[in-house]
């Protein structure tokens, strides 16, 4: 979720502020606990996953029921299981935007957005310019010319991976975002990270071997011009709280699969037991 600062503490919005950036980067790393507990929610690695008896010779059966992902999918299909419909108003034709949405897959784009959505209560959508094949002409001498073509694009990225900041005002204008990526070597190995910052009038990259904050001493590796004069990272959001649609019930799942898992496990220890008798004999 966005995090709102004092806009004047920036200076010029469209330099690096290294300390604004670190400040960012720390308040996207304190939410990814929260982030990454829904996500495995989602995915089945639920607390019951850990559960045991104190008994360590009797094995849990460890039922585990995912309502999370069941009530995410349903919304999902409930909100994008038709494509969104996109219209103007009366005498507008915009049959130009709907080609290009119609390019860049709208309707797959929409459905991964709503699922972050149910899943973290919040995410974001990057806009962006991709280059395709040139555009070749034929002048009227018969000498050929390329020019450099680009199509725009459009992808959802992961909430534990990016961060908007806005100023602190009522309106909470964007003032610059930061996307992150992991890296690793050809060993798999840990290897830094790509920080990406993006201005309203610029885009820069940097690049560490270690810790994902950034020092006074790390230049950008890379720097090209915002064509969109403004942030292109969007933030959408679920709720007013931000909230996932199964956060809320994340103690009644793990309720459901605990009384599940007790029964099913009491009824393997009764099929398992053996009848003991004593002073009776048989005959």
């Amino acid at each position: 979720m966005a995090v709102s600062i004092d806009a004047e503490l920036l200076g010029d919005v469209n330099e690096p502020n290294i300390k604004a950036i670190n400040y960012a980067l720390q308040e996207l790393q304190s939410r990814k606990d929260r982030l990454n507990k829904l996500s495995d929610y989602y995915n089945g690695k639920q607390a019951i996953g850990n559960h045991c008896f104190e008994n360590t010779q009797v094995k849990p059966a460890n039922v585990m029921v995912n309502h999370a992902k069941y009530i995410t999918d349903m919304n999902v299909g409930f909100m994008t299981g038709n494509p969104v419909k996109y219209t103007a108003d009366k005498g507008k034709n915009i049959d130009d935007v709907l080609e290009a949405l119609k390019k860049i897959d709208i309707h797959k784009h929409d459905v991964e957005l709503e699922k972050d959505l149910s899943v973290f209560g919040y995410t974001y959508e990057l806009l962006y310019l991709k280059a395709t094949s040139p555009i070749v002409s034929v002048d009227s001498k018969g000498n050929e010319k390329q020019t450099p073509n680009t199509e725009l694009r459009v992808e959802v990225v992961d909430p534990r991976a990016a961060i908007v900041v806005t100023d602190d005002t009522v309106e909470h204008e964007p003032l610059f975002a930061v996307f992150v990526q992991s890296k690793e070597d050809l060993e798999g190995k840990a290897d830094g990270y790509s920080v990406t910052v993006y201005m309203p009038k610029k885009i820069v990259e940097y690049r560490t071997k270690s810790s994902m904050r950034l020092s006074d001493n790390d230049k950008p590796i890379k720097e090209t011009e915002n064509i969109f004069s403004a942030v292109p990272l969007i933030e959408y959001r679920n709720n007013e709280e931000r909230q996932g649609d199964f956060e809320q019930l994340i103690s009644l799942i793990d309720a459901y699969n605990l009384l599940q898992t007790d029964r099913i496990s009491d009824k393997e220890a009764f099929v398992d037991a053996l009848l003991v008798t004593f002073g009776f004999g048989l005959g």
